[in-house]
């Protein structure tokens, strides 16, 4: 799934950073989002877009003297608007369920908590911290579906035996606390 990343990005790069017209834009990504087939790779192409975008809108922000008038704020919002509508189409509700980057920054310290609360626990092995790591490139999923995806990863290693029934309880007190600062639970 990292090509869907790097190709988001590029798309991003060439065309948004560079501000081209909000149509030029749409279109190619109209054109990129019927060449991929998977709904999780539609759904990742597009929230890559959106946040590089929302960066780039939010320093656009800091410097511009007429919002009203400005044409870079314009066609900010429509690719931003455009965006937003097409995640919603895939069943992604934006405004409550997208990490912002202060919940990533979060998520990222609280899966580091857990990999070191099992390093403590002695539970070594690779696999285990390849889980839990490998959760960090699943924020596009949304706050209820990387919960879901982080509960059962937990489940499937307590019941294959990775780690302990008390052990997973432990980590699942420690997610469901952590996961109150992400304004989930």
């Amino acid at each position: 799934m990292e090509i869907i990343a790097d190709l988001a990005f590029k798309i991003f790069t060439y065309n948004i950073r560079r501000s081209k017209p909000h149509g030029e834009v749409l279109q190619i990504v109209r054109n990129k989002i019927n060449d991929i087939d998977n709904k999780g790779d539609k759904i990742k192409f597009l929230t890559v877009l959106l946040e590089n975008t929302n960066e780039v809108y939010e320093e656009h922000l800091l410097v511009c003297s007429d919002l009203r008038s400005c044409p870079k704020n314009y066609n900010l919002k429509l690719i931003i608007y455009y965006l937003q509508q097409e995640l919603q189409r895939l069943g992604l509700n934006i405004n409550k369920d997208t990490f912002t980057i202060q919940e990533k920054l979060f998520a990222d310290n609280l899966t580091n908590q857990i990999v070191q609360k099992l390093q403590k626990l002695e539970y070594g092995q690779e696999i285990i911290f390849d889980n839990i790591e490998d959760l960090k490139d699943h924020y596009y999923l949304g706050k209820k579906k990387w919960y879901e995806l982080f509960l059962g990863k937990l489940t499937e290693m307590t019941i294959s035996g990775l780690i302990s029934e008390t052990a997973s309880k432990s980590l699942i007190n420690l997610l469901v606390n952590g996961l109150k600062n992400i304004k989930l639970l």
